[in-house]
């Protein structure tokens, strides 16, 4: 086993889930299966899995309202999205509540390794800031209204999020953008982009 991130694997076709089971166990995972959110839902314990690699389209409760669901319990497990029905409005919308993947079948074995590994990084650098997220809030709050319109951007913009992009958004100079970006990164103590997303998005949830 790899570690004691355990991934989830939530999926009403019954072929695709011992599938998934077989190849992960290959690559040393540990990994249990259901075939239905509530099904999952009803055996969720008090510490969430690793990951959970899940269907968008099934029955009763779909993937993205389960998505939705665990982040009203503010469990922020990240999720793999698999489908052979995707759609952009989909994935758009899973990516803005911090899905790592959104994969569309058939995909290739090494991308779905490669999400997987990625997803379990997210997963401890969630539960890292997600126990300082009163301390983050507060860093929150220093930023000026210009740093926070920035970082705003970054995390949640519906184009391209480049520097560039931000700049003909507000109107600035690509430079001055650099700057309030780095400025906002200083205060919120964050090491790189994505630990800044990360802090945003988690701590953001976590208020409401």
């Amino acid at each position: 086993m790899k570690s004691d991130q355990s991934i989830i694997v939530i999926d009403d076709d019954e072929g695709a889930r011992r599938g998934l089971e077989a190849l992960l166990s290959e690559h040393d995972y540990s990994v249990k299966s259901y075939e239905s959110a509530h099904a999952f839902l009803s055996n969720l314990k008090d510490k969430p899995p690793g990951c959970v690699i899940l269907d968008i389209m099934m029955p009763e409760m779909t993937g993205l309202e389960l998505q939705e669901e665990l982040l009203n319990r503010k469990l922020f497990t990240p999720i793999i999205f698999v489908t052979g029905h995707g759609k952009i409005t989909w994935s758009v919308q899973a990516m803005k509540r911090g899905a790592v993947n959104f994969l569309e079948k058939p995909y290739e074995e090494s991308e779905l390794i490669d999400s997987i590994e990625e997803a379990l990084q997210q997963d401890q650098l969630n539960r890292r800031i997600g126990l300082n997220c009163p301390e983050i809030i507060k860093r929150f709050d220093t930023l000026t209204n210009r740093e926070k319109e920035v970082v705003e951007y970054l995390v949640y913009g519906e184009d391209e999020s480049t520097n560039k992009a931000i700049a003909k958004k507000l109107d600035i100079s690509y430079r001055t953008v650099e700057e309030y970006r780095s400025q906002a990164m200083k205060k919120l103590q964050a090491n790189n982009l994505k630990e800044l997303i990360t802090m945003v998005i988690v701590c953001k949830l976590a208020m409401k």
